[in-house]
């Protein structure tokens, strides 16, 4: 898997033979969540969930087993907020 959030949008690249890549703008972002199971919080980990307007299938991107999950959203958070209210920022690299 490769992560990744910019100002712009949010991308989700999966696989080794055969690829597939999602992506989103973040202005089409409505909420974002984190959770941990008991056994991520020990491992420090988290899942990031990205719910946009879009029909079923094309609803939700996800960030699986992201280190510092709290810090990330976080940051998720604040660039969707800069882009609501048309102030450039820089890309956050998440590792």
């Amino acid at each position: 898997f490769l992560y990744v959030l910019t100002d712009r949008q949010v991308i989700v690249r999966r696989g080794l033979v055969g690829r597939s890549v999602r992506a989103t703008t973040l202005d089409r972002i409505q909420n974002t969540t984190m959770s941990q199971t008991v056994m991520a919080r020990l491992m420090r980990v988290g899942t990031i969930r990205f719910a946009t307007a879009a029909g079923a299938g094309d609803a939700e991107l996800r960030f699986l087993g992201v280190e510092r999950p709290l810090e990330v959203e976080r940051m998720a958070r604040e660039l969707i907020a800069r882009g609501q209210s048309g102030a450039a920022s820089p890309a956050v690299p998440l590792a």
